[in-house]
């Protein structure tokens, strides 16, 4: 058995990662970890800014008060999470979202009735994931009004969800399982990773760590990162 087979089986045995994102490397613009106190600067209960620790460097940030999500200490499976709750809330990051391919990862709660983002980027431009009403996920390039549609998420549910672009198509997988087999959508523009959306649209009701990965990444590194997540957050 190979040293990865042996690394994916070691996580879900033991929650003992031995692995982390960081191997990703160069690619791995954007990395927000709830469960990493020291990347969090706090308004009261507030977050005010969050930390990246991709290559991009930097934090997702809003100095207005009313707009900060909020901090949860034991919020996901009794771990920390960032949430939402009112219009408008988010955190706008340095990371770039204007690129030809991309995958990302997240660990997330929806449980709205109504359709919020999970992440968007500079209004009119950048790559949107939204959760809708069903509790499904879309994929929207900023180009187009066409939506890849993954199938229900269960709200309440935590999930590792994952969305994959590889230029031509987008597909979404939940906790592994592919949700569309890949639906057609258009190239985007650019523009900054925001956590949450920065106009009528919500956030996330609870996020707990996002990797936005420049690129398709490898089936590999697919599996050891979704096998790290799960571990970690006890999916």
């Amino acid at each position: 058995m190979d040293d990865y087979y042996k690394r994916v089986l070691r996580m879900f045995a033991t929650g003992d990662p031995g692995w982390t994102p960081a191997s990703l490397g160069a690619s791995l613009t954007g990395w927000f970890d709830a469960q990493d106190g020291s990347t969090f600067i706090f308004n009261g209960s507030s977050v005010a800014s969050w930390g990246n620790k991709g290559s991009a460097g930097g934090a997702a940030t809003n100095g207005t008060a009313a707009q900060q999500p909020a901090y949860d200490a034991t919020g996901l499976n009794g771990r920390p999470c960032v949430k939402w709750s009112v219009i408008p809330q988010f955190l706008t990051s340095i990371v770039p979202t204007g690129v030809a391919t991309f995958t990302v990862l997240a660990v997330v709660m929806h449980t709205y009735a109504a359709s919020k983002f999970l992440f968007s980027a500079t209004i009119g431009s950048g790559w949107r994931v939204q959760l809708t009403t069903a509790g499904a996920a879309q994929l929207f390039g900023s180009l187009s009004t066409t939506a890849s549609d993954a199938g229900a998420l269960s709200d309440a549910v935590l999930v590792v969800y994952r969305c994959v672009y590889d230029a031509t198509k987008a597909y979404h997988f939940v906790n592994g399982v592919d949700k569309n087999g890949g639906v057609g959508t258009t190239a985007n523009g650019g523009g900054d990773l925001i956590l949450g959306r920065s106009n009528t649209f919500l956030g996330p009701a609870a996020l707990g760590e996002l990797l936005w990965y420049a690129g398709v990444m490898s089936a590999p590194d697919i599996a050891l990162a979704e096998a790290y997540l799960t571990a970690k957050w006890g999916i």
